[in-house]
């Protein structure tokens, strides 16, 4: 799993940094393991069989939702090489093949119908005729005029024409075609290198989108390649490029580290509006790399990152907040601020909050609702909620504060989930653990 990167700043609410929190990518994307999520249904489960008082709680749905959205060349207007125009497909059949007029002229009346394979044949049939003086503009628009009707060869044959020709337009056209499979074979490299060829021209969202295939989809991962993408894509507008390739600066992945040029990219970033790049500049205050160590500098990117809506801002300010680092220690404040990260659907800040009810830190003890903090955090895929959940499911038990039943199938699903996502603990009290 990605995770959060703080390396250096001890931050948890007992004055240790939780081994969980670190920062992979300052984008503050969190990649998941390929495996089934925690069950939702676990949350409502603690909730009709715990007997503990419960608050309201203000988690927000717990569900893992994914969709995938396949654009069709068909509605890809804004891709066509040319503006606008009268319809030069409209014309004399005559001109069209001199070699076989009668097939001409029927191609064109079945193509003025709206017929896209006529359009489509019409044009091959004009730039294979010989005997005739080639009408380039009309035979673009007779390809046109097949893929605005749906017929995909029209759409390759106008696309592979204008990257051909330099355009970026037409090679981002043939990227999304190759990665869709959408009327050619579905080839990730290929696609590829077309993203990088129309990012080269100068497409902004081809060069974020040959990112995300680098970052797993069907090719190789490579940090140097990413990198040029993302700075291309940082040099052209993108805010959150500047972020991520100031994190691969900061890691020295793809590029020689630097981290002082690291935090110039999440400045540039984080001027610009990018919050995600207020919060990987205010880690390295935070830990002095890159820039002189300032925690009070920290503290204020920090407020403004979650004052705006970042949860990683508000998870790492209440670190901040919980050990008095930069600003004066509160550990009520510190509680809310994880509650605010929770709420924003954030499960690092769930599994800190979840933490402060287990142990009654900043807020008054409630091992119910500490149950269901941890319980939403492992399914966001925080190993050690996961484990600490088995755990106080386990000792609840054992307290006889618990349903027999529900209690065990809570404790060993915790433990299962924390071997899931990798941790060997978890493994033993699965393998150990007697219902």
């Amino acid at each position: 799993m990605g995770s959060l990167r703080h390396s250096g700043s001890e931050l948890g609410p007992l004055g240790g940094a939780p081994s969980f929190l670190s920062l992979d990518a300052p984008s503050h994307r969190i990649k998941h393991p390929r495996h089934p999520p925690f069950h939702a249904a676990v949350v409502s489960r603690i909730r009709r069989q715990m007997p503990l008082p419960m608050t309201r709680m203000p988690l927000r749905s717990s569900g893992l939702v994914l969709s995938v959205l396949l654009a069709a060349c068909g509605s890809q207007q804004t891709l066509a090489p040319s503006p606008s125009k009268p319809d030069a497909s409209r014309g004399s059949p005559a001109t069209a093949a001199t070699a076989a007029p009668d097939k001409a002229s029927n191609l064109h009346t079945a193509c003025e119908r709206k017929d896209a394979r006529a359009c489509f044949d019409l044009a091959v049939l004009m730039e294979e005729d010989s005997g005739a003086p080639k009408d380039e503009a009309r035979v673009r628009a007779l390809y046109k005029k097949a893929c605005d009707g749906g017929d995909l060869r029209g759409c390759i044959k106008l696309h592979t024409d204008a990257c051909d020709r330099g355009e970026a337009l037409g090679c981002a056209a043939l990227a999304e075609m190759a990665e869709s499979g959408k009327g050619v074979s579905k080839d990730p490299n290929r696609a590829l290198e077309l993203y990088i060829k129309a990012c080269d021209g100068g497409h902004l969202s081809s060069c974020t989108k040959g990112l995300t295939l680098i970052d797993g989809a069907g090719v190789e991962k490579n940090d140097a390649r990413a990198a040029a993408l993302y700075g291309k894509a940082c040099d052209g507008g993108s805010l959150a490029s500047c972020t991520v390739v100031g994190n691969l600066y900061a890691d020295g992945r793809g590029v020689a580290k630097d981290e002082a040029r690291a935090a110039a990219l999440y400045e540039k970033a984080c001027d610009g509006g990018n919050l995600g790049g207020c919060t990987s500049l205010g880690n390295l205050y935070a830990d002095g790399r890159g820039v002189a160590k300032d925690e009070a500098r920290a503290v204020a990117l920090y407020e403004k990152a979650c004052d705006a809506g970042d949860s990683f801002g508000c998870n790492y300010l209440g670190n901040m907040v919980s050990n008095g680092r930069g600003v004066a220690k509160d550990v009520v404040r510190a509680m809310a601020l994880y509650e605010k990260a929770c709420d924003a659907g954030n499960p690092f800040g769930c599994h800190l909050l979840g933490f402060g009810y287990k142990l009654g830190y900043g807020v008054a003890k409630n091992e119910a609702r500490a149950l269901v903090l941890l319980a939403t955090a492992c399914e966001g895929h925080v190993v050690a909620s996961c484990y600490d959940l088995g755990i106080l499911a386990e000792d609840l038990l054992r307290r006889g504060l618990s349903n027999k039943d529900e209690g065990h199938r809570l404790a060993k699903l915790g433990f299962d989930e924390a071997c899931k996502l990798g941790d060997k603990k978890g493994c033993e009290k699965s393998s150990q653990f007697k219902p």
